[in-house]
């Protein structure tokens, strides 16, 4: 089972224009491309971190980050996004 976080929720409804369901995100990862897989790491000094898991859709146009370990939809970002910081 999958979790939708409160963030991911909030930023999909705003960003996308609807209320995302498990389904639904479970789908777009499936048809979407993964771009980077989530990871448990270990920084240089022994710190744990989590890298998370990157799909992109090409239809939807939208970037999703999952949390492979807590299996939780995190983030969404959609075109505007992408070109914020240009």
């Amino acid at each position: 089972m999958m979790c939708l976080s409160k963030h991911f929720c909030e930023n999909w409804e705003k960003r996308v224009g609807n209320w995302p369901t498990e389904d639904m995100v479970r789908k777009i990862l499936k048809e979407g491309v993964r771009v980077q897989v989530g990871r448990e790491l270990k920084d240089l000094d022994g710190t744990p971190f989590r890298m998370l898991a990157i799909y992109w859709h090409p239809e939807l146009d939208i970037v999703v980050k999952i949390d492979r370990v807590k299996n939780m939809a995190v983030t969404v970002l959609t075109r505007e996004n992408f070109n914020a910081n240009q």
